[in-house]
C-alpha cells in the first residue's frame, strides 16, 4: 500500500509539472523508453584439434519423429508377419466346405470335370422330372442327335449332314484331279477326304438340334480342344456346344474359325430364321452361293443347304 501511494503521488506531481510547463509555453521533456532485455549471444562451441588450433563445431540437428500408433490401435499392423498370420487364420473360415479346402487343385479339377460330364450326359440341366430345365432361349445349347436317348429335347430346327453322293461328288475322283508334292501327301489327303465325305463318313452322320434362338457355328481350335482334354472333358462333341461355339462342326483342323457363321431366330416378312457369315475369311455358302459378312443376313428356309468350312448340311424345320 505504501508503494502504491508513493507511485500515485509521483504521477500526480508529474502531471502538475506538465500542466505548468504547458501554461508557460515550455516544451515537454521526451519520455524515456524502458530498456529491453536482450539475450546474450551464444558463441559457437569450439574444440581443439590435435595441433591445438580451435575448430568450430556445429551441433547436428536431430529430425523430429512422428509418434507411431499405440499398440493394439487401428493403425498398428504389428508387422507383416502378424498380418499374414491373421489372414491365414481366416482362410479356413472362407472355405465353404472342409472337403474342398483340403483338396489340391488337381483333385478339384477332377471333381469339377466329373460333374460337368455328368450334366452333359443328362443334357446339361435337368429337373426332378428328368426333363431339360428351362434356360433362356438365347443360351440354350445345341445337342448332337446321338445324345438324345429317351429324353425329349427342346428345339425347333435341325442341322443334318449330307452325303457327297447326293451331289455326284466322290472324294477319290476329286483327289485324282489335284496336284500333290508326293504320293504320300496324296494318300493322306485321300484318307482324310474319305473319312469326311465317303458314305457313312463324318459329314453324312453329322446331326445337331438348335436349342437356342442364336446358334454360332464354327470349328473348335486346337487350344479349345486342348483345354477340354486338360480339364478332363475329352474331345468336344461334334454338333454340340463348347466354349463360345454353339455348334462345333468338327472336321479337319483350320477348316474354319470358331465363329464362322450364325443362324438366328428372328421373324421377318420373309422367314422366321436368318443366316449370316461372321467374317470374310471363312468359306460360307448358302445354296451354293458364297456369302460374306458384308452381305448381311439372308432369310433361311427349311431344306436350304449350307456349307461352313468342311461341313455341308441341310437346315430343317419340323413339318406342320
Amino acid at each position: 500500500p505504501g508503494k502504491a501511494k508513493k507511485e500515485g503521488e509521483e504521477a500526480a506531481a508529474a502531471y502538475e509539472r506538465e500542466k505548468a510547463a504547458i501554461a508557460a509555453g515550455e516544451a515537454l521533456p521526451t519520455p524515456v523508453k524502458p530498456e529491453k532485455k536482450t539475450k546474450k549471444a551464444q558463441g559457437k562451441r569450439k574444440k581443439k584439434s590435435e595441433d591445438g588450433d580451435e575448430i568450430e563445431s556445429k551441433k547436428a540437428k536431430v529430425p523430429r519423429q512422428k509418434p507411431g500408433p499405440k499398440p493394439g490401435s487401428k493403425g498398428d499392423t504389428g508387422g507383416l508377419g502378424t498380418v499374414l498370420s491373421k489372414a491365414a487364420a481366416k482362410a479356413p473360415v472362407l472355405g465353404g466346405r472342409k472337403q474342398l479346402e483340403d483338396q489340391t487343385d488337381e483333385e478339384l479339377m477332377k471333381m469339377t470335370s466329373e460333374r460337368i460330364l455328368a450334366a452333359r450326359g443328362i443334357y446339361y440341366a435337368v429337373t426332378e422330372n428328368f426333363q431339360q430345365a428351362d434356360v433362356v432361349a438365347e443360351f440354350r445349347p445345341n445337342i448332337p442327335v446321338n445324345c438324345f436317348g429317351s429324353i425329349k429335347t427342346k428345339g425347333g430346327a435341325m442341322l443334318v449332314g449330307l452325303s457327297s453322293s447326293i451331289f455326284g461328288w466322290m472324294p477319290d475322283i476329286f483327289v485324282s484331279t489335284r496336284d500333290f508334292d508326293s504320293d504320300e501327301h496324296e494318300n493322306l489327303s485321300l484318307a482324310a477326304m474319305t473319312d469326311e465325305y465317303e458314305s457313312g463318313g463324318h459329314n453324312e452322320t453329322f446331326r445337331s438340334v438348335i436349342g437356342g434362338s442364336v446358334c454360332v457355328i464354327g470349328r473348335a481350335s486346337r487350344d479349345t480342344e486342348r483345354a477340354c482334354e486338360n480339364f478332363g472333358l475329352g474331345s468336344p462333341m461334334v454338333g454340340g456346344t463348347v466354349g463360345d461355339i454353339d455348334c462345333h462342326i468338327g472336321g479337319i483342323h483350320n477348316s474354319c474359325s470358331e465363329s464362322a457363321a450364325t443362324i438366328q431366330h428372328v421373324k421377318t416378312n420373309e422367314s422366321d430364321f436368318q443366316f449370316m457369315a461372321n467374317n470374310r475369311r471363312d468359306m460360307i455358302t448358302l445354296n451354293g452361293k458364297r456369302i460374306t459378312v458384308d452381305m448381311g443376313p439372308f432369310p433361311l428356309f427349311s431344306e436350304d443347304i449350307i456349307t461352313v468350312g468342311a461341313r455341308v448340311f441341310v437346315f430343317l424345320l419340323p413339318t406342320t
